[in-house]
């Protein structure tokens, strides 16, 4: 498994619901009232109605200064900009991807750029 940071969330999977890591009781506690629902002791997740729904939850997980995980297909990191596209609007979000298993990089983004 990658080294993850400590203290964030980190979201893994949004192509239907939306699965998020989360690395500390504290941010655990956050999401959970936001909505999400335990998966096991790190993962938790919140079941989509439909896209606005879905847009909605991301606001509140960038509120939140969730990372969204960056990949090919799919991943969030790339869902984010699919919505950019579509013409959703965000403030400015952070994205998480690793070199290495030992290395991760976070940079910030901004969908209005």
């Amino acid at each position: 498994m990658n080294k993850v940071p400590q203290n964030e969330i980190i979201i893994v999977d949004m192509s239907e619901n939306i699965k998020v890591l989360v690395t500390s009781n504290d941010k655990k506690e956050k999401v959970k009232k936001i909505g999400f629902t335990d998966v096991d002791d790190s993962y938790m997740i919140y079941f989509v109605d439909d896209l606005q729904d879905k847009i909605n939850k991301i606001k509140e997980l960038i509120n939140e200064e969730a990372l969204f995980s960056y990949g090919i297909g799919w991943s969030p990191s790339e869902l984010m900009s699919y919505y950019i596209e579509l013409g959703f609007n965000f403030n400015k979000y952070k994205v998480i991807s690793w070199s290495n298993k030992s290395t991760y990089h976070i940079i910030e983004c901004d969908s209005k750029i």
